[in-house]
């Protein structure tokens, strides 16, 4: 007869025996399976609380899109670059011009003195450009009239539209924040918040950084090639498109220089003409943008399908096109 420590002892080694016999047959399981394990996953975008109806912004706009892959193969093909604006493109063109030229680019330069993103937005204008030059890759610069601009959230639909403008041309864009001399009431953030990180460069942290001239606004030359600098890190480092353009430094001996190749399938007469830069006049702007009586269009067409009709707002705001 056996004891009840012996009987013990032996239920505990019976235990101990079939515990192993499993680990045992789990591991030569896991070894003749090809595919061991295997889990699938479904991805599920996070909902970003924007609805489609209230900022129309397209469902494969830039929001969608950051979550997709990004091919780590740099471009190095010439590229047609356009640089559109306010007057802050002024000074800011011949650094980036000086880079195009590095990396083998070509760059046109449109710029509208005391654009505001309303004036772009009504006039349809960045369509109108994107049409012209059928660009490769799109800097856009506007904001730096909108600083003090009280209620500011009343711009957010102008910004979505212009954003709206790229996103149905598939034109890489990149929008250049304005250079803050004092604080803005939220147009930064505003833009960041309807672009994304990735498409947004903030400058507004360059406030005490960049000597201006003596309207006390505008970056000097020297002032605005250290911007494009730290413009261009970002761009290489943390923008969406840091592998999408070549865009190495003019001084970086290590990557030579590249000549600008045009691309002969592309059929844009206004890339032949030899100017580089164009002033947009107030001519482009339509009545309804303009200081005095409003002249409200009826059943206005914008060029972009995306966009829809908008109330008007007459441009006589003091806070509004306060610089050159």
């Amino acid at each position: 007869m056996m004891s009840e420590e012996e009987k013990s002892s032996q239920r505990l080694l019976l235990r101990l025996s079939l515990f192993f016999v499993c680990i045992i047959v789990v591991f030569t399981t896991y070894g003749f399976m090809e595919k061991p394990f295997t889990t699938s996953f479904t991805w599920v975008q996070a909902d970003l609380g924007i609805e489609k109806e209230n900022t129309n912004m397209p469902f494969d706009s830039i929001i969608a899109r950051q979550n997709k892959k990004v091919d780590l193969t740099v471009d190095s093909s010439s590229h047609y670059i356009l640089l559109c604006g306010d007057s802050m493109t002024e000074q800011m063109r011949y650094a980036i011009d000086a880079f195009a030229k590095k990396n083998g680019h070509k760059l046109m330069t449109c710029t509208w003195y005391s654009s505001s993103t309303q004036i772009w937005s009504e006039s349809d204008k960045l369509s109108v450009l994107i049409k012209e030059y059928k660009p490769d890759f799109i800097f856009f610069t506007v904001g730096s009239n909108e600083l003090f601009v009280p209620q500011i959230d009343k711009r957010e639909k102008f910004i979505q539209d212009i954003i709206i403008e790229a996103d149905t041309a598939l034109v890489p864009f990149i929008w250049i924040g304005p250079p803050n001399w004092k604080d803005d009431t939220g147009i930064n953030k505003l833009i960041e918040k309807n672009l994304g990180k990735q498409r947004f460069f903030y400058s507004g942290g360059f406030r005490e950084k960049l000597k201006r001239i003596k309207d006390g606004a505008h970056p000097t030359r020297e002032a605005a090639e250290l911007w494009v600098d730290s413009l261009s890190s970002w761009l290489r480092t943390q923008s969406l498109y840091k592998n999408k353009i070549r865009w190495e430094h003019p001084s970086n001996t290590k990557y030579s220089d590249l000549t600008y190749v045009p691309d002969s399938s592309i059929c844009a007469p206004a890339r032949s003409v030899r100017a580089n830069i164009r002033i947009l006049k107030n001519e482009d702007v339509p009545n309804y943008c303009q200081s005095g009586p409003a002249i409200p269009p009826t059943n206005r067409q914008l060029s972009s399908p995306a966009t829809v009709r908008r109330d008007t707002q007459v441009l006589n705001s003091p806070q509004i096109d306060t610089l050159r």
